[in-house]
């Protein structure tokens, strides 16, 4: 009995070291680019994919017509993955109620507006 259980503590103790090498390999950053493998491959997997990212604009600080720290991020991350990014302002909530009751969809109000807020 004693013999069993000491075979068992040694499987345990050699499948948890086993899974805590995979997950380090599998989560270990690159010297060169900081990026871990897992991270690699989604972006190899989505290089010619358009990836579409909601950017507040207009925000002086941070985003301005276009320009400002957010869209510059943008873009460097795209020189450095080769990702493209589809950068979109989201649409404020009165033009949505606006176009919503143009095309006489008020109804769906009630589920939009906790959706913008």
């Amino acid at each position: 009995m004693k013999k069993k259980n000491i075979i068992i503590t040694i499987i345990v103790i050699a499948i948890t070291v086993g899974c805590g090498f995979l997950f380090y390999a599998f989560n270990a950053e690159d010297k060169e680019s900081t990026l871990t493998l897992s991270e690699k491959t989604w972006i190899e997997n989505n290089k010619n994919n358009i990836i579409d990212l909601g950017v507040i604009n207009n925000i002086a600080i941070l985003n301005y017509s276009g320009k400002g720290l957010f869209f510059d991020f943008l873009e460097a991350m795209e020189e450095d993955t080769g990702l493209d990014f589809n950068k979109i302002s989201p649409v404020p909530l009165n033009i949505v109620l606006s176009l919503l009751a143009i095309i006489g969809l008020e109804s769906n109000i009630n589920f939009l507006i906790p959706l913008y807020s």
